[in-house]
């Protein structure tokens, strides 16, 4: 947060510092004969300085807030995923044990206790029903990450382009 505040600030020092900067230039550089056609051309000037501000601004806005809701997509979607591993990692201390005892009978060449039969196969289905949530969230974290990196890079083109002049 304290870096879109900073970037919003920034634009808005650019913008202001562009208005200033184009306003002093087009005011030297004109030299009519007609005080009305100067002032029609100042005012002419002035107007679509500001336009070119104001857009910029809500471009600005815009992205900054298309940011700020990637990042809340990215914590949201963090935390399912830590949930999600926690969930994994208590089924996977659960099953433990038990895959211990089938295999010690295994091994024993006894058969596996019926009543556990169920209970393995449902702690298996879970567990790998969480490893694929898992995996899903995953990638989706990786999509809302590249989507954040192209906001963010569009939001530095602009800062780019402010600090340039507006010129783009």
């Amino acid at each position: 947060m304290p870096r879109l505040h900073a970037l919003l600030v920034l634009g808005i020092v650019s913008l202001v510092t562009i208005a200033v900067v184009s306003g002093q230039a087009a005011r030297s550089a004109q030299t009519p004969t007609d005080p009305a056609t100067a002032l029609l051309a100042e005012v002419r000037g002035l107007r679509a300085e500001l336009n070119q501000a104001v857009g910029a601004s809500m471009r600005t806005q815009l992205l900054l807030a298309r940011l700020a809701l990637q990042e809340g997509r990215i914590n949201t979607i963090s935390n399912q995923l830590a949930n999600v591993r926690q969930q994994l990692a208590g089924a996977q201390l659960a099953l433990g044990p038990v895959m211990e005892q089938v295999k010690r009978a295994q091994e024993a060449g006894r058969e596996i206790d019926e009543s556990l039969k169920p209970f393995v196969e449902t702690m298996q289905r879970s567990e790998q029903g969480l490893r694929d949530q898992e995996a899903e969230l995953v990638a989706l974290i990786s999509t809302e990450q590249g989507r954040w990196v192209d906001f963010n890079a569009r939001i530095d083109e602009l800062e780019r382009a402010l600090a340039g002049g507006g010129r783009r």
